[in-house]
């Protein structure tokens, strides 16, 4: 006759089954970049997701300003056909808890050799030239390894925590 105490066993079962992450969801909602403006806030989420963790490489795209960063990124967005922004806002506070640049090539976007980028956004002096460095060593292996029709995310930063 089975009494109405648990065993060890179906105790240990429940645990394995109860959920781990008891915080509330956040809701978030999905959006396709459609209009210039809502790039202060894409970017706005672009600088909060790279701040935490650190990311290096990011402290050299950002440039001086979070206004600059924001009109650097309009402007390549506009003379950009590859790239497609996706991004995620919570639908409570409206902030992007996440986003991501699709840019999608239907041709070799590398046969005409590798692009040229200077960190033009920096001034004149040592983080400039190591940014440009940097940037020449980035690119040079891409006409090797995307030398063809392909898709490349972009950028990919999430917001740290809850927002």
């Amino acid at each position: 006759m089975r009494t109405e105490k648990k065993t060890r066993e179906e105790k240990k079962a429940e645990q394995h089954l109860a959920p781990t992450n008891t915080r509330a969801i956040m809701p978030l909602e999905r959006h396709e970049l459609a209009d210039d403006a809502e790039f202060p806030a894409l970017v706005d989420g672009l600088w909060r997701g790279y701040a935490d963790p650190f990311n290096g490489f990011w402290e050299i795209l950002k440039g001086p300003s979070q206004e600059e960063c924001t009109e650097r990124y309009t402007a390549w967005n506009k003379a950009d056909s590859t790239g497609h922004w996706i991004y995620v806002t919570n639908s409570e506070t409206k902030k992007v808890a996440g986003a991501m640049q699709w840019q999608i090539f239907k041709v070799n976007p590398y046969a005409d050799g590798v692009p040229s980028l200077s960190a033009y956004w920096w001034p004149e002096g040592a983080l400039k030239e190591v940014a440009d460095q940097l940037f020449a060593g980035f690119f040079a292996g891409r006409p090797s390894h995307f030398g063809q029709p392909h898709i490349r995310k972009q950028l990919g930063p999430r917001a740290p925590k809850r927002i």
